[in-house]
């Protein structure tokens, strides 16, 4: 770009254009893919509340609802979240294990900060996922049957040896 200034002065400015269709006002590509991994276990309205506690924003600077997350998905061709495929993962989110295991989702969450059961989340506030093979584990069926008789944790842990570090 060339500036021609009155006094017959010109300046040479280079500038990097955008690619088509990019913009000051785009959604990031990390929100995008955010959006991307949540669509696989959950869906618009709970993306968009994950997205607000998580204190993003659109690329106009707007908070956001389950239509802004759906037209993201449309524009980047994200499929909706599934039930269907999400049950056939094998994957459960907290409110599910805590159903399958008869106990509050508090138990649930000692039991994953107990690392008793491994759970992940994509982000903080998104839903914790669990595979159901978790619910079988002899520490996990131990953990929740000592829960329901006396409302104490547990935990038998399995230490053959101990690590020592000198520093």
């Amino acid at each position: 770009m060339a500036i021609h200034w009155v006094g017959g002065i010109h300046s040479e400015i280079r500038l990097k254009k955008n690619k088509r269709g990019d913009n000051g006002r785009a959604t990031s590509q990390e929100v995008v893919e955010l959006i991307k991994q949540l669509a696989v276990i959950t869906d618009d309205g709970d993306i968009a509340r994950v997205l607000n506690r998580c204190g993003v924003k659109t690329g106009t600077g707007q908070s956001w609802n389950q239509s802004r997350v759906k037209w993201i998905r449309q524009q980047y061709q994200v499929p909706a979240f599934c039930q269907e495929s999400h049950k056939q993962s094998g994957q459960l989110n907290l409110r599910q294990t805590a159903d399958q295991l008869a106990v509050s989702p508090d138990t649930v969450m000692r039991l994953i900060k107990a690392g008793v059961i491994k759970a992940r989340q994509i982000v903080r506030h998104a839903p914790w996922m669990i595979h159901q093979s978790e619910l079988a584990k002899p520490a996990v069926i131990e953990a929740v049957k000592s829960i329901k008789k006396n409302g104490i944790m547990q935990i038998q842990i399995d230490q053959t040896h101990l690590e020592l570090k000198m520093e």
